[in-house]
C-alpha cells in the first residue's frame, strides 16, 4: 500500500485526472496523425480506449490503496473506531476507523451514541459497518 494515498482523496483524483488527460491527448494525437479526427468510428474507438484506461487506472489505484477494515470469518480482533456523526436517536451514522470514514449501523438500535464515542466494529454488510459501543472502563 502506498502510504498517504486514500481512495477518493485529492491525490487519487489528481492521478485519475492525469491518466484521463494523458489518454485523451494520446488518442487525439493518434487520430490527428492518421487524419481520422473527424471519423466517428475512430473517435468512438478513442473514447473506448480512454474509458478502458480509466477503469484500469482505478482498479490499479484500488489495489495500492485498499481499505484497511477487513473482516474475515473467524477474525479475532475487532477494529475500534470513533463516532463522527449521526446515531442521535437513530441507528445509522458515520464513524472513523483506521483513518477511514464509514457508514455504520448500530447492532442494537435502542442505544444512542454521541460524536467522539468509541465503537467496536462487529461486522460488515456491503459498505456499511455494524458497530456496538465500547464499554468505557472507569478507574477508581
Amino acid at each position: 500500500m502506498v502510504h498517504g494515498l486514500k481512495r477518493y482523496s485529492l491525490p487519487w483524483w489528481l492521478i485519475m485526472a492525469g491518466m484521463t488527460g494523458s489518454l485523451g491527448t494520446a488518442s487525439a494525437f493518434t487520430l490527428w496523425w492518421f487524419e481520422l479526427l473527424l471519423n466517428w468510428q475512430a473517435v468512438l474507438l478513442a473514447l473506448f480506449v480512454i474509458i478502458a484506461g480509466d477503469l484500469l487506472a482505478a482498479l490499479g489505484l484500488a489495489m495500492i490503496a485498499p481499505t484497511r477494515v477487513n473482516l474475515h470469518p473467524g477474525e479475532r480482533r475487532e477494529p475500534v473506531g470513533e463516532v463522527e456523526s449521526g446515531f442521535g436517536g437513530q441507528s445509522h451514522g458515520r464513524i472513523r476507523v483506521h483513518g477511514e470514514r464509514w457508514r455504520a449501523r448500530l447492532r442494537d438500535g435502542s442505544l444512542s451514541l454521541h460524536p467522539g464515542q468509541r465503537v467496536r466494529v462487529t461486522g460488515r454488510e456491503g459498505l456499511e459497518l455494524l458497530v456496538s459501543p465500547v464499554e468505557e472502563r472507569t478507574t477508581r
